[in-house]
């Protein structure tokens, strides 16, 4: 609707007269178009306006042109934004009521080296052309293995328990010296058939459990073949659970450091296979476990 035809509105009227762009006057074309060729040639990298690209004939040279086209097209219209706020002057506007139409989102997209987005799957591109998966992928080759150290044992591992018929009372029994004078050190305190059975497992009396085996164990069918291991699979580890249930007291022979030999009580440990076991009887409070 022209301004004579709408129907007289004093608040509008007012809205009009404080408009500083009413009597702007409109940009010359050829002012609006030498700023805007002025603010691409301070960009870095621009190309000159007007300028025609040089270099080597051929299918190179025509992808080049294309792309440089491309690239001011886009500068231009990104100017122009600004170019026009400054040829309108301090006191008008381009758009609105001078009738510019905004541009599309699409135009005003500027070219962006940290990354582009190809078409079909979604791969985000690294500045140097490498990928995520990429860089996954060589941080896993890098991986070295480690150097062996030594061969860990393979023989089963056993956890002892002590049956309902051991006794938990301590005892006292007789220290000698070995040889043919067999002369008595005195009594010295024992420990539990319970106890006996925990030291089984003790660390500081395991280097020396004498152990043995009274009957051959039967001999087993040949099995199936071992699963071939699997990346993130369990590693065997094989733990048999042994019940000792009955305990003698006996005495065996010690060598000290100083070549003396003694004769010290022990207990044999025996399971319902008929395996056995011996272990120093001895107690804790007379023994000295300086190295």
């Amino acid at each position: 609707m022209n301004e004579h035809e709408r129907q007289a509105d004093p608040a509008f009227d007012r809205l009009m007269a404080a408009d500083p762009a009413k009597h702007a006057p409109d940009p010359v074309q050829g002012v609006l178009r030498a700023k805007v060729d002025a603010l691409i040639a301070e960009q870095p990298g621009a190309a000159r306006p007007g300028a025609v690209p040089t270099g080597p004939a051929g299918h190179e040279q025509t992808d080049e042109l294309a792309r440089r086209r491309s690239r001011r097209r886009t500068q231009w219209l990104v100017a122009a934004a600004v170019a026009g706020i400054v040829a309108a002057g301090g006191g008008g506007y381009v758009a609105g009521e001078s009738g510019t139409a905004p541009t599309q989102a699409s135009d005003m997209t500027a070219e962006s080296g940290a990354g582009e987005t190809l078409d079909g799957p979604s791969v985000m591109v690294e500045p140097d052309g490498g990928t995520a998966r990429d860089e996954a992928e060589a941080e896993a080759e890098s991986l070295e293995p480690l150097d062996a150290g030594g061969d860990l044992p393979t023989a089963t591992g056993l956890v002892f328990h002590a049956g309902a018929g051991l006794s938990d009372a301590p005892t006292t029994a007789e220290v000698r010296v070995a040889g043919t004078s067999g002369e008595s050190l005195g009594s010295y305190p024992v420990i539990s058939e319970v106890e006996a059975v925990e030291r089984l497992g003790d660390p500081r009396f395991a280097g020396a459990v004498l152990g043995r085996t009274t009957q051959e164990a039967p001999q087993e069918e040949a099995g199936p073949l071992a699963a071939t291991p699997v990346p993130g699979g369990p590693i065997a580890w094989p733990v048999e659970d042994v019940t000792i249930v009955a305990a003698t007291l006996t005495e065996v022979r010690y060598t000290l450091s100083g070549a003396a030999v003694l004769l010290v009580p022990a207990y044999e440990l025996r399971d319902a296979d008929g395996n056995v076991w011996t272990v120093l009887a001895v107690d804790d409070e007379v023994l000295d476990f300086a190295p």
